[in-house]
């Protein structure tokens, strides 16, 4: 193999060049702008440009004023959302004391009924939803399910003899 001890820039002349180039440069004091003076008359007569032209000045305005109307409708929105959170929320709470308090009340009316040597039956659902399932199988009731629509349904008041009924699924 050959090698030479060669400095790098008779190989590569192109980065001595730049080296002395760069050399040259920083040894030459920097060269000091003088601004040249304009006759009084002239810099009177002559016509000022504005720092920042009208067409950008328009469109930070416009910029501005939509960013502000576009928070003003957020924050309209986020107190509609908080009100309507707080209706659904105190909705919910009223729901929830209803439904205790009917439960207690059950519980309570069974007590009273053994206490007194008697019997309490609770109330009894009065409405039924009823989807016929389509062919015998049992095994894909869950899958034909899920291919029925919820138009498909019927819903059914319930008497003593449709009570008494023993349908498909409480069979099995």
């Amino acid at each position: 193999m050959f090698t030479t001890k060669l400095p790098l820039f008779w190989l590569e002349p192109w980065r001595a060049f730049k080296r002395r180039k760069k050399r040259f440069l920083l040894r030459q004091k920097p060269r000091k702008r003088l601004k040249k003076k304009v006759p009084a008359a002239m810099e009177a007569t002559k016509k000022k440009v504005p720092a920042v032209p009208e067409t950008l000045k328009k469109k930070r305005r416009n910029f501005v004023e939509s960013k502000i109307k576009h928070l003003r409708k957020k924050f309209a929105q986020k107190m509609l959302q908080k009100a309507r959170r707080k209706l659904i929320y105190e909705k919910a709470q009223h729901y929830h004391k209803e439904y205790r308090q009917m439960y207690r009340t059950e519980i309570r009316m069974a007590r009273m009924a053994r206490k007194a040597g008697n019997f309490y039956v609770p109330a009894e659902p009065k409405l039924a939803f009823v989807i016929r399932i389509r062919g015998g199988g049992v095994k894909k009731v869950h899958l034909r399910e899920l291919d029925l629509r919820s138009g498909h349904g019927v819903d059914v008041e319930l008497s003593m003899g449709k009570r008494q009924l023993k349908l498909p699924k409480q069979m099995s």
